[in-house]
């Protein structure tokens, strides 16, 4: 039968391997003299592994750093985003604070068109009573200076009418002394005949 060979690997010095292959025969002595070996490879296994573990710690805790780096940044983003809502919410409300003092300065304008307006109408209102004022006082200064018109007709016509009785007297009068002179013509004519034809009158004493 042939030897099996075993192949036993340790380290030799820092970091180096060595491969060793041996018989069945051989096993014991190469036991008993890998024990230190195998004691220090064991050592040095477990300070690989630590080592593993403390840079796979490291780079967890790296990752760790960066998460948290990364969560930072999240949370300053998320806190910008908040003051960015924060200040657009607060624009927004400016604006229909805005929206709600244009809105009432339209209705203001619009109520001022109205009063305007109304003004304007009230101006042409009272014009118009003016002028219809106006008219009234020219019309009563009429009718007054027709008034006036009327009282001097009347006069006129009283005085009219006195003259043309001043008139009918002076005529009767006239026709009075014509029809007195005409009398005292004829008494006057008689006197006379009278006077040269003397009437003789007859004696009742006799």
């Amino acid at each position: 039968m042939k030897c099996k060979k075993i192949t036993f690997i340790f380290l030799k010095g820092e970091g180096e391997m060595k491969t060793v292959k041996h018989s069945k025969k051989g096993i014991v002595l190469a036991i008993s003299m890998l024990l230190p070996v195998a004691a220090f490879a064991d050592a040095n296994e477990m300070i690989q592994s630590q080592e593993q573990k403390t840079e796979i710690i490291q780079n967890q805790l790296q990752k760790s750093e960066q998460m948290q780096e990364r969560a930072e940044q999240m949370n300053q983003k998320l806190e910008q985003l908040q003051s960015n809502m924060q200040k657009a919410e607060q624009m927004q409300e400016r604006n229909e604070q805005m929206n709600e003092k244009m809105e009432q300065m339209q209705s203001h304008m619009q109520n001022s068109e109205q009063m305007q307006e109304r003004a304007e109408k009230m101006n042409e209102n009272t014009e118009r009573s003016e002028r219809m004022q106006d008219k009234m006082h020219d019309m009563s200064d009429k009718m007054e200076k027709a008034d006036k018109v009327q009282e001097r007709a009347q006069e006129m016509a009283e005085h009219a009418n006195r003259n043309q009785e001043m008139n009918e007297k002076t005529e009767n009068m006239s026709e009075k002394a014509e029809k007195a002179g005409t009398m005292q013509q004829n008494q006057n004519r008689i006197m006379n005949q009278n006077m040269v034809n003397p009437v003789t009158v007859p004696n009742t004493a006799q």
